[in-house]
């Protein structure tokens, strides 16, 4: 049986997805940010993986006998896929046609992507000024490099969505697959933060219509109501 500890407003919306998505089942421990400065409880620092990170899940096997403990979204995502989801069309073989579309934007969510929407995040939270404590210009470093390279990968990515076929999801097929998983919390995020110019119809095209499948439907009526945070 598969517990997810689920922080609300956090990359833990991948992993509720994902659950749905497998239809198999899970037992779902919710944690609530603190409403001002929007940390964690103490009880996930508790209960959670050494990190004291959303999202974690346990695992204890179909007969109760296993004892694992993960952390990391891409590394919950892969291991779900792999463990629960072989038969379904979420798997994608090494030898299964647009697999490697499938392994690089699985990667390039948090590789490449997130870390580019990670100042915007923070001066929207802790609403920061516009100098870091060593007295680097935040604007300057937003409109000399974060902005620019945003603006390419939204070119990069809208790119591949217009090779797809309509209702394609990034790896060539009808249903998502990891690297939906990966990303879609990620567009989230840049559609939320990105320059305007950054933002394609495409991605918003495919972010609402990620929004509106039946599993993740499912995911925000027992998680909660989901706001781009982090």
């Amino acid at each position: 049986m598969i517990t997810l500890h689920y922080l609300n407003d956090s990359r833990g919306q991948r992993i509720l997805w994902l659950l749905e998505e497998l239809c198999i089942p899970y037992t779902l421990k919710r944690y609530t940010r603190d409403a001002i400065l929007r940390r964690a409880p103490n009880d996930l620092r508790v209960n959670s993986t050494p990190l004291n990170k959303s999202p974690s899940i346990e695992d204890t096997g179909e007969d109760g006998t296993e004892n694992l403990v993960l952390g990391e979204s891409g590394a919950i995502v892969e291991y779900l896929i792999t463990r629960y989801g072989k038969n379904t069309e979420l798997y994608m073989a090494p030898e299964s046609p647009g697999w490697t579309d499938n392994l690089f934007y699985t990667h390039l969510a948090e590789g490449s992507l997130q870390p580019l929407l990670f100042v915007p995040l923070l001066k929207n939270v802790y609403k920061l000024g516009d100098s870091t404590s060593d007295g680097k210009d935040i604007p300057a470093i937003q409109r000399n490099y974060l902005n620019p390279n945003l603006i390419k990968f939204g070119k990069m990515i809208t790119e591949h969505l217009r090779r797809l076929q309509p209702g394609q999801y990034l790896a060539g097929r009808e249903v998502p697959t990891a690297a939906d998983f990966m990303m879609f919390y990620t567009l989230e995020a840049f559609v939320a933060r990105a320059p305007r110019e950054a933002v394609s119809e495409e991605i918003r095209e495919y972010v609402e219509r990620a929004r509106q499948r039946t599993a993740y439907q499912r995911a925000l009526e027992k998680g909660g109501p989901f706001n781009m945070i982090c």
